[in-house]
């Protein structure tokens, strides 16, 4: 599904594997009413967290604030949200960040680092997300 990201194209993918779903949100800006309806049903929603709440101007047009995050999560239902594609200035002060999202969203909140792996929740066995050493 395309996202807003500025004025430069950006998708987000749903990815569904074995009866568990996953989606991708991409470098969505947060304006995009419709992402939370497609993350609807999914175990696991990943989005990028790329500026802090105050972010103004260019940033905030290209990526979704904490709260804006928080809003999109919650509107999906997700159990869990994963903060990725993180930038020294939405790290600058994280523990903010994550009181802003979870003051809307009541799931468990991962922050990505490289190489992060994710059990996926649900009844079955837990496989992991995870990405190779590469």
């Amino acid at each position: 599904m395309g996202v807003e990201h500025g004025p430069v194209p950006a998708l987000a993918y749903r990815v569904a594997v074995g009866g568990w779903v996953v989606v991708f949100a991409g470098d969505a800006n947060g304006t995009n009413a419709h992402l939370g309806r497609f993350a609807r049903g999914a175990q696991v929603l990943v989005m990028h967290h790329a500026v802090p709440q105050a972010a103004r101007g260019v940033a905030a047009r290209l990526h979704a604030r904490p709260s804006e995050i928080a809003a999109i999560a919650a509107a999906a239902g997700v159990p869990v949200l994963v903060l990725s594609h993180h930038m020294a200035r939405s790290l600058a002060d994280l523990p903010a960040a994550l009181r802003t999202i979870r003051t809307r969203y009541p799931g468990r909140v991962v922050v990505a680092r490289d190489h992060t792996c994710v059990p996926l929740p649900g009844p079955r066995a837990r496989p992991r997300l995870s990405h190779p050493p590469g």
